[in-house]
């Protein structure tokens, strides 16, 4: 069963405003008169604690990071940077190889889990991510919006800034 709940307002820039942890997550400025915000997103029963942040996370979403592994059987490649004004935030996207689209990301880590939303069209939420990051590798499970599909994901770290490639 999905940990996470989706959250997502509309956008009058046609991206997403998300509420991560009370804090607001925007990728634009203005949202649409008329449109509340959802409730954020939770961490699963494991991080209801709120465990401070582990060291390596925190350093390693301190600067832009490519990951690449897979979804499910796709292939794909992602990019994260922090967020510039919430701290334990990321945002970002990805892309299918041999696909041209690429999918808008947004989220926060606490711990060692990294949980984010998705947006296939930069309105609405058409997915959520929940994995944990052990060491250079980021796993877990991707969460289809209407919780009719799940699909597991394992993504490993390419290049980091902070690091150099891996």
């Amino acid at each position: 069963m999905r940990s996470a709940k989706l959250a997502a307002s509309v956008l009058t820039s046609g991206l997403i405003l998300m509420a991560l942890s009370g804090a607001v997550f925007a990728a634009a400025q203005t949202i649409a008169p008329g449109v509340p915000p959802l409730p954020p997103p939770q961490f699963s029963a494991k991080s209801a604690t709120k465990p401070e942040q582990s060291e390596s996370a925190a350093k390693l979403f301190s600067q832009p990071v490519l990951l690449r592994g897979t979804l499910g059987a796709r292939q794909i490649q992602m990019r994260l940077q922090p967020h510039p004004e919430f701290e334990g935030s990321v945002q970002g996207g990805y892309f299918e190889f041999g696909q041209s689209q690429k999918i808008a990301l947004a989220g926060e880590y606490q711990g060692n889990e990294l949980a984010m939303e998705e947006s296939v069209n930069g309105t609405n939420v058409s997915g959520q991510w929940n994995g944990s990051l052990i060491g250079n590798t980021y796993s877990g499970n991707w969460y289809a919006e209407d919780e009719s599909n799940s699909i597991p994901f394992v993504l490993t770290v390419v290049e980091s800034a902070s690091a150099g490639k891996r």
